[in-house]
């Protein structure tokens, strides 16, 4: 019975292949389709989902009327993490993370390098997200103004072998910053990837004081 189907099967083939080869071609195609738009959406779904309190944080962000046009920005005031924390009982924990606009120039003895991915964030930055600590202690890890963690990767391009906990790294020729822990490499499914995570209070020393009050 089976082979007789076959035959049949071959023989319309046959007859139409053109006909069955677009069939052919359209029916691989939109299989091929549909597997890249699965692994597109479940690559976009997956961002942020690493972290253990992933479905208790949220990002704050402002709409900014400029002229005609809102603009909207994932940016907020410095100031405001703590007010948030202060009026609404709701918030367990705000954390503030900025960026510098630039790119900044990272030096270790005589290796420097301009780094693209160097953040700054509030001491209780490891309480809201699961970023991996290597080394250190992550409820003390930025404390102190002047410290600093940075990724496995980071470390090996600055120190090479070395442990690099306790060095010192110079940001802008200005502000020094000691190493307090070791990162593993963050996770590419990250809205925010970065290299290096500064105390967000050193940024008064870089910024000046007025600049991160607004």
């Amino acid at each position: 019975m089976f082979k007789s189907y076959l035959t049949l099967a071959l023989r319309h083939l046959r007859r139409r292949i053109g006909f069955a080869l677009i069939n052919v071609f359209g029916l691989a195609l939109g299989m091929a389709v549909c597997m890249l738009i699965l692994l597109f959406a479940g690559d976009e779904f997956s961002y942020d989902r690493y972290h253990e309190n992933a479905d208790r944080i949220y990002r704050v962000v402002m709409d900014r009327a400029s002229g005609q046009a809102v603009i909207h920005w994932a940016r907020t005031p410095s100031p405001l993490g703590p007010v948030l924390m202060e009026g609404l009982p709701e918030v367990e924990q705000a954390v503030r993370v900025r960026k510098n606009p630039r790119t900044d120039l990272v030096q270790y003895a005589d290796r420097a390098f301009y780094e693209p991915r160097f953040y700054f964030a509030d001491a209780h930055v490891f309480d809201v997200f699961s970023f991996e600590l290597v080394r250190g202690d992550p409820a003390t890890a930025l404390q102190d103004p002047q410290s600093v963690v940075l990724t496995e990767a980071m470390a090996r391009k600055y120190f090479g072998e070395a442990d690099p906990i306790g060095k010192v790294l110079t940001l802008e020729n200005n502000v020094a910053y000691t190493v307090t822990g070791l990162l593993a490499d963050v996770s590419s499914t990250s809205h925010f990837v970065f290299d290096f995570l500064a105390s967000f209070e050193s940024l008064g020393a870089l910024l000046g004081e007025e600049r991160i009050r607004s």
